[in-house]
């Protein structure tokens, strides 16, 4: 089974947002950068490294892990070619939109509320992508995604989304 790690301060609003949705997902753990479980990070599992973390020390991301993604930061061009080197996936968050996610998503600041009808858009239909949109439509929202691949047989409807452009999705 892959785990997911959250590094990230208690300070960090997108950390935070995403805390809050993945808190009852199996394999999911909020770590600090002395948690011996960084270290332990292998190929197969996910490291969400938040903003504040790599502002007060950006040498301690461990390489080697399966996927990394930046919430809304912008990592050392080093770094990243580190973590390329060493296998891993990178994927990042841009840093304007980021922290308007997390407001979104938080309630600026507060505990997930999703105001029922809404109309939500997401970019990424990965896992994070997925665990959002079951946990917005479950408030009686509705979703529309953009992923540039081709989502699998039978997940559009498993989640009762449609798939739109980027274009689209950004307009709506």
């Amino acid at each position: 089974m892959s785990r997911t790690f959250l590094l990230s301060t208690e300070s960090d609003p997108v950390g935070n947002a995403i805390a809050s949705l993945l808190a009852e997902t199996a394999g999911f753990d909020r770590i600090s950068e002395d948690d011996d479980r960084l270290g332990e990070a292998g190929a197969g599992d996910v490291l969400l490294v938040g903003d504040s973390f790599l502002e007060s020390d950006a040498g301690t991301v461990p390489t080697g892990t399966g996927f990394v993604q930046f919430l809304g930061c912008r990592p050392s061009a080093g770094l990243v070619g580190r973590l390329f080197e060493s296998g891993s996936v990178v994927a990042g968050i841009s840093p304007v939109i980021g922290p308007r996610v997390a407001n979104r998503v938080a309630g600026f600041g507060g505990p997930l509320r999703v105001k029922p009808g809404a109309s939500w858009g997401v970019i990424g239909l990965g896992e994070i992508g997925a665990e959002v949109i079951r946990k917005v439509t479950a408030q009686g929202s509705s979703v529309v995604i953009m992923d540039i691949r081709t989502p699998r047989l039978g997940l559009l409807a498993e989640l009762n989304v449609r798939r739109y452009s980027l274009d689209l999705l950004v307009a709506g």
